[in-house]
């Protein structure tokens, strides 16, 4: 048993405040009329704005409900029996109603109003924590309730839902992912977790171990697209392993390290040993052209007008693979809509400049394409795939690219991994790649987990995942308040918590 558990069973207990006299619904609130054998003062001592009350009737129902105000009232009528019995009006905000479902009872989102007579009472932090959800496995912050530091936790199963990480902050998105990672429980629910990075720093976490830094080499897998095409000419091992070394320098890699360089079906492949005790493979690639533009027509990322004629140059069959081969064929045998040409043209021009297709590799006194597949190393449980250095055209793609083939790949295969897509903020900017996230969102299943993150708080993504957690608050809509200046707010469909983050 954690230490947050312990806590919470030595204030497990409750304390009744008093008896409903009168409850009216006003809109979204409750307004109780209740009154109490304890005084005004020691009723404002316990409660205050914000805070959390329940009320039980006699049938054993109960409503969890926020103050929103409280107001004292005449006392009763010396002709009434008990006239010394202190009396408030409370306003109140429904937040949780207990019912029983399939035999058990659950907190859900409801209301009921509160008969007379039903009991007032100052709920202890298990019954909170149980009504608001906040047993889970992961914790990401903490909140003050009822005058009491409360760990705000998300289960890894509302994972498969979807959790959506905002903030303009890219270290606290980071902070807040990385938190999650370090769950005992998640290396042992998903079978892969895969990161798209596009900042770089996940790339950093993995190759100072604090991705699993107790897992074999095998078990972390970093996925480095190389842009020495630019060169136009074939390059030799000594200058990928050059590159690819410079490249894990520059992410913070230090000490001595052992490299072994293996070529195998899957690739060119990396295996660094650190001087600390951990390791990792990392797979040095090349975007094939042919199969980026298949990938891109079918997703329809480009618009019309692009994609006739990429259609129109791949429908001419073999012979039609790298950069080069397009640029060709569509300049000495697609001539119309001119317009179409040209733009198609400039778009490959571009993409020919960033170094990252077709890359010709010197091995063994031939000269050859890298294997470039990049689902070949899902098999590892922690895969980076590392973008942050790609041009923000080429990144928004190739991430869509990678996120579908391998969303496709875990669902045919049926084993479970956890997705996360690191600032997408690049394709939110964009109508057209956004609907295809959208779309790939969509298609996971249960198998697939997910985390997204970006830095603008995106509508149409948090619609399609289960869990919201960004910086800030949501005055007047949230439970808890901040431990700190930096208020985080976590919304999910049965709860939304204000507090802040773990660390701060």
């Amino acid at each position: 048993m954690g230490d947050d558990d312990k806590q919470l069973e030595i204030e497990h207990k409750e304390e009744v405040i008093g008896q409903v006299e009168r409850a009216v619904l006003d809109g979204d609130n409750l307004i109780l009329t209740i009154n109490s054998h304890l005084s005004h003062n020691t009723i404002m001592r316990m409660l205050s704005r914000k805070s959390i009350i329940l009320i039980r009737n006699e049938a054993g129902n109960e409503l969890l409900t926020e103050v929103r105000g409280i107001e004292a009232l005449a006392p009763i009528p010396p002709s009434i029996p008990e006239p010394n019995r202190t009396r408030i009006r409370i306003v109140a905000k429904p937040i949780a109603l207990k019912t029983t479902i399939n035999g058990r009872p659950r907190y859900v989102r409801g209301i009921i109003i509160p008969a007379m007579g039903s009991a007032v009472i100052e709920p202890g932090m298990g019954t909170i924590m149980e009504a608001l959800d906040l047993r889970g496995d992961v914790t990401i912050g903490k909140a003050i309730i009822n005058n009491q530091e409360v760990p705000i936790k998300v289960s890894v199963d509302e994972l498969v839902n979807g959790l959506y990480v905002v903030s303009g902050e890219g270290d606290w998105r980071f902070r807040v992912i990385m938190n999650i990672l370090r769950n005992e429980r998640l290396s042992k629910e998903y079978e892969s977790i895969i990161i798209m990075d596009r900042s770089g720093k996940y790339v950093g976490a993995l190759i100072h171990g604090e991705l699993c830094g107790q897992c074999r080499e095998d078990d972390k897998a970093l996925f480095i697209p190389v842009d020495l095409a630019r060169l136009e000419r074939a390059v030799d091992m000594e200058e990928v392993v050059k590159y690819i070394m410079d490249r894990l320098r520059i992410a913070g890699l230090r000490g001595k390290v052992k490299v072994k360089l293996t070529t195998t079906k899957r690739g060119i492949k990396l295996t660094v040993n650190t001087d600390r005790g951990y390791g990792f493979l990392t797979y040095p690639t090349t975007i094939s052209t042919r199969w980026f533009m298949e990938e891109i027509v079918e997703m329809g990322v480009l618009g019309a007008s692009v994609n006739y004629v990429l259609q129109a140059v791949m429908s001419k069959g073999e012979g039609v693979d790298s950069i080069g081969d397009f640029i060709n064929k569509i300049q000495n045998e697609v001539t119309t809509p001119r317009a179409s040409v040209i733009k198609t043209l400039n778009l490959l021009m571009r993409l020919k400049r960033t170094g990252y297709f077709d890359l010709l590799i010197n091995i063994r006194n031939k000269t050859m394409k890298p294997p470039i597949n990049p689902l070949g190393i899902l098999g590892s449980k922690f895969v980076v795939y590392d973008l942050h250095e790609m041009p923000m055209e080429l990144m928004n793609t190739y991430q869509l690219v990678l996120m579908k083939n391998v969303l496709r790949w875990f669902i045919t295969e049926g084993r479970r991994a956890l997705l996360i897509l690191d600032d997408v903020d690049g394709i939110i900017r964009s109508r057209r790649l956004l609907n295809e996230f959208i779309n790939l969102i969509r298609l996971k299943n249960n198998n697939v987990a997910m985390i997204i993150s970006s830095r603008v708080n995106n509508g149409e993504i948090r619609n399609h995942v289960g869990s919201t957690v960004m910086t800030g608050s949501m005055p007047g809509d949230c439970v808890g308040a901040p431990t700190t200046d930096k208020p985080i707010t976590l919304i999910t469909p049965t709860r939304c918590i204000t507090g802040s983050l773990n660390g701060e």
